[in-house]
């Protein structure tokens, strides 16, 4: 379910460095500069270094980060059971567990509660307080916001919204930078259980007004719709979206036409942001028919306007 291995992968080689820098104790800022050219000369490869791993944690981390290498899922698997028996509250382990499940509701699920449990647990109540408001920024609560994105996204699967969105806006309470994209996953979640003055105060909070993602665009269609109906303000409103990505109508109309698998990677305005949009929020504009009639039929009409115009063909909706 996570996509953000990636990221694990990023903090492990950053304290393989640090690991490196305290092992040569440099002295001046130039020695510690002197060995970071040193990493970028070997094409960012990190010399091996020696566990310095003392408490339960730190040893059940220095196994998890060989779990993130693991050649099979069984290893990593293996490994990952392997941290927990020595720290119970590792949370990269369960989530490690939880990524190779199947059985949503009967493993997954009870999987990613254990991870959210164990990492308020191993993060503590006064971290809470501390950090608040910059929470993704110290970079060892980071394993329990992946925990609690990945819980938000099952609890979608199993159609709890209310739960889902009370994770999210913790999240973004949190950490109102957002590094992990949660505003755009609660405005899909306010959509999908239909709190739509909920939806429209997100778009409008100070901190994402003025996003320039297709969601945000495509968002203030729907609430426009819902709110005004079929007409001018609407179709302004279409008009700017179609500016900000023009082929998402046309993923709408010919949903067939995406790809089973999620696109990796996308740039803004790209046929791969629609496909991704449109994926995640199907249900959202389903539930809003005659909202989603209302964008692909002007999109049909319009189409002389764009020179790389997207394709519509046949009878639309």
């Amino acid at each position: 379910m996570s996509q953000e291995n990636d990221g694990r992968t990023n903090e492990k080689m950053l304290n393989d460095i640090s690991r490196l820098i305290e092992s040569k104790n440099p002295k001046t800022k130039a020695e510690i500069e002197a060995i970071i050219g040193s990493i970028m000369k070997n094409g960012g490869k990190i010399p091996k270094q020696e566990s310095t791993a003392v408490t339960a944690k730190e040893k059940a981390q220095d196994i998890i980060n060989n779990a993130f290498e693991a050649s099979t899922k069984n290893k990593q698997i293996k490994l990952a059971k392997e941290a927990l028996e020595i720290y119970p509250d590792c949370v990269d382990a369960y989530l490690i567990i939880a990524e190779n499940e199947t059985d949503i509701l009967g493993k997954t699920y009870p999987l990613l509660c254990k991870a959210v449990e164990a990492g308020r647990r191993d993060l503590g109540e006064k971290i809470f307080s501390e950090v608040k408001g910059h929470f993704w920024g110290y970079t060892k609560t980071r394993p329990f916001m992946r925990a609690m994105s990945d819980l938000s996204d099952c609890l979608v699967f199993m159609k709890k919204y209310d739960e889902a969105i009370a994770v999210a806006k913790e999240m973004l309470e949190l950490n109102p930078g957002d590094n992990q994209g949660m505003r755009y996953k609660l405005l899909t979640m306010y959509g999908l259980a239909k709190k739509y003055t909920e939806m429209e105060n997100l778009l409008n909070q100070k901190e994402y007004k003025d996003d320039v993602f297709a969601g945000w665009a495509y968002g203030r269609v729907l609430i426009s719709y819902i709110k005004n109906g079929d007409c001018k303000l609407t179709e302004t409103a279409i008009k700017e979206a179609m500016k900000v990505n023009k082929y998402i109508p046309e993923y709408f109309a010919f949903y067939e036409d995406i790809p089973k698998q999620m696109p990796s990677s996308y740039s803004m305005g790209s046929r791969e942001e629609a496909m991704i949009y449109v994926m995640l929020n199907i249900g959202v504009w389903i539930q809003a028919s005659q909202a989603l009639k209302s964008l692909v039929s002007y999109a049909a009409k319009n189409l002389s306007k764009y020179a790389d115009k997207p394709k519509f063909r046949g009878k639309i909706m």
